[in-house]
């Protein structure tokens, strides 16, 4: 059969080199998933991923890290789980009260969930309250079972007094943490 030229083979390397590039930088510049895998909507690495969904009554999506919310949207999770353990989200709103995302109603424990192949929504949402400022959503996943309310009241200790841009200490020792920190504001339009 024919060869190809050496102009058209080098036309083709660099091509797939191209693609290749282009493919890489979609995947580091993807809306909501850092390079690190530390912030943003979904937080990658170890044991758990974390999303933050919004819907502020027109349509879902997802949220990252200083991003804008306003009081009414109604926000959902989804994990990750790379391997089973007991899963919590709590929060702590712009005035220093702490409260439960999930599970809400679970005798004040943290839910043992299964690992899972894909992420997965937690079947329990919330809607934010009128209190502005910064929001923070922290969901924990760990190997052993632990009580809400020791997390809520470390959570309202130390979130009021640390700045949006600093993450949260390490709530549970032997525990996956990530953290969602968001601006909830008063709607700019008349429509909400």
């Amino acid at each position: 059969g024919r060869f190809p030229s050496q102009s058209r083979a080098r036309w083709w390397a660099g091509g797939a080199g191209l693609i290749a590039a282009a493919a890489a930088l979609l995947m580091l510049l993807r809306p909501g998933v850092s390079p690190d895998g530390d912030e943003g909507w979904q937080s990658k690495g170890g044991t758990l991923d974390f999303e933050l969904w919004i819907h502020d009554g027109d349509k879902a999506r997802p949220v990252g890290s200083g991003e804008v919310v306003h009081p009414g949207d109604r926000v959902g999770f989804r994990v990750h789980l790379h391997e089973p353990g007991h899963v919590a989200v709590v929060g702590v709103d712009g005035q220093g009260r702490a409260y439960v995302g999930y599970p809400q109603a679970a005798g004040g424990r943290a839910i043992r969930l299964a690992a899972t192949a894909v992420p997965v929504a937690l079947d329990q949402a919330l809607r934010f309250d009128k209190a502005l400022g910064w929001e923070r959503i922290v969901a924990l996943h760990c190997p052993f079972e632990f009580t809400l309310e020791r997390l809520t009241g470390q959570l309202q200790a130390l979130g009021a007094r640390l700045s949006p841009d600093e993450h949260l200490p390490l709530l549970l020792p032997g525990c996956r943490q990530r953290e969602v920190i968001l601006r909830k504001e008063a709607p700019t339009d008349a429509v909400r």
